[in-house]
């Protein structure tokens, strides 16, 4: 369900990240746009030791199902430097993305997005 404030939304999931690697899962709102513009920033930091944002670029725009694929591949990218990133505790394959926040700062930046990861 997608959950609209004044400078965002927000969006419930359940969604298996190691189990959909190249292939997001079809669900309702996936081709919802949630950006127009070229740049997004995902903030990880689960189970991380801190939060670490990674910026990504497209032409054309973001949909919801986009800016999913980009968290799944993220998490593949994070586990596979894992020293680097201080994971503690999970496996990937223990990782549920349960939902996440699309804010949007102000003009001339892009939106930043906030997970909800669990195990």
């Amino acid at each position: 369900m997608a959950v609209k404030s004044k400078r965002g939304k927000s969006y419930d999931l359940d969604i298996k990240i190691e189990q959909y690697g190249d292939k997001v899962p079809n669900i309702k709102y996936m081709t919802e746009k949630v950006w127009a513009g070229k740049e997004i920033r995902i903030e990880f930091d689960y189970p991380l030791d801190e939060t670490y944002p990674m910026t990504f670029s497209r032409k054309g725009g973001w949909t919801l199902g986009q800016v999913i694929q980009k968290v799944i591949d993220g998490y593949a990218m994070i586990y596979k430097n894992d020293t680097r990133y201080g994971i503690w505790g999970h496996a990937i394959g223990d990782l549920v993305l349960e939902g996440l926040s699309v804010s949007y700062p102000k003009m001339g930046r892009g939106p930043v997005v906030q997970l909800s990861v669990g195990s």
